[in-house]
């Protein structure tokens, strides 16, 4: 309880990545019947590539989080402080 959710370990990681891509460049081939955008050819390995950059995006804004909450949680606990001190004259 109250742990969050437990991180991904990196072979796990690597391993779901190179199935997404290949996964991905199968769809667009059936889905739009192309093979590339923009002359950019939709092989497993850019695509890989493109949802690896992306799980980095997402662990950067996770790691800027857990600051910013900890940040909050701290002045938070200043704040439940101050209030209790004005209120009750107790210093915690």
């Amino acid at each position: 309880m109250g742990e969050g959710r437990a991180p991904v370990m990196q072979p796990e990681l690597e391993g779901h990545l190179r199935g997404l891509g290949g996964a991905l460049r199968a769809a667009v081939e059936r889905d739009f019947g192309v093979a590339a955008v923009g002359g950019e050819p939709l092989g497993a390995p850019f695509l890989e590539s493109v949802a690896r950059r992306h799980a980095q995006g997402l662990y950067t804004h996770q790691q800027a989080m857990g600051v910013r909450l900890a940040e909050a949680n701290v002045a938070g606990e200043v704040g439940r402080k101050d209030e209790m001190k004005r209120i009750f004259g107790i210093d915690l």
